[in-house]
């Protein structure tokens, strides 16, 4: 686990010697980097489209409405935790957990979750993004 200095974000590095009882299969390394950068992607585009203060809405249909974009934010980041665990992608699925995690409790608490800790996601959101284009996929042996 790394932390990062500059803002106390926890995540997983990257290595390409992944623990796992079986081989990771190479067309499953392509189609997870495919889905994984549109799951990222949207996470990003929905942490730019959230209102600036959370859980300050003044109809119930606003609250209503963040809660919804944060349950599709912390869906993707779910489904990206899944997926890279399934595979064998361990560090990748431990960051997207920590991502996850940050999601969730942005649903739980909108109040405290203000500029600093968006931007904290945010970081989180690029660091995965970059370990998923570092990953190579090695040609299958047919």
């Amino acid at each position: 686990m790394v932390e990062d200095s500059k803002s106390g974000v926890k995540g997983a590095s990257f290595s390409p010697k992944q623990p796992s009882s079986r081989a990771i299969r190479p067309e499953w390394v392509a189609r997870f980097k495919q889905d994984a950068e549109v799951h990222l992607a949207q996470i990003s585009e929905g942490l730019q489209l959230l209102p600036p203060l959370l859980g300050q809405t003044i109809t119930p249909e606003e609250t209503e409405s963040e809660q919804h974009d944060l349950r599709e934010l912390f869906r993707h980041a779910h489904n990206l935790k899944g997926t890279a665990r399934m595979i064998g992608l361990v560090e990748i699925a431990e960051a997207a957990r920590l991502l996850e995690e940050a999601l969730g409790q942005a649903y739980l608490e909108p109040l405290l979750f203000v500029s600093l800790q968006r931007k904290a996601v945010q970081e989180q959101v690029d660091s995965l993004m970059g370990l998923i284009q570092n990953i190579v996929t090695l040609p299958s042996s047919a």
